[in-house]
């Protein structure tokens, strides 16, 4: 059964999952007291694994974002270097 609230979030039993921190803030005390009393007691396993290889394919992802923009700065700095060396070495000859 799915239930929709105010905040935008929608509540499914078969796939309970608490809503987000800003959904969560924009939701009334009754719906936040109504969002609780539908929560399991606990999370089922499958919905943690699924959850964990979420997560890790999140953090995988970010990381390589990371690198990418590493690499690209460094590649900028290189380039950089580059002219400055060239700029001396021009400087150096006209003296």
């Amino acid at each position: 059964m799915v239930q929709p609230f105010s905040a935008g979030c929608v509540f499914d039993a078969d796939d309970p999952r608490a809503p987000s921190t800003e959904q969560w803030k924009r939701m009334t005390e009754e719906e936040r007291d109504r969002v609780v009393a539908m929560l399991p007691p606990h999370v089922p396993l499958a919905v943690q694994v699924a959850e964990a290889r979420a997560m890790l394919v999140e953090r995988r992802e970010e990381a390589r974002h990371r690198r990418e923009a590493e690499q690209r700065r460094y590649e900028e700095l290189q380039r950089e270097l580059a002219e400055a060396r060239a700029e001396i070495a021009r400087l150096e000859a006209g003296r």
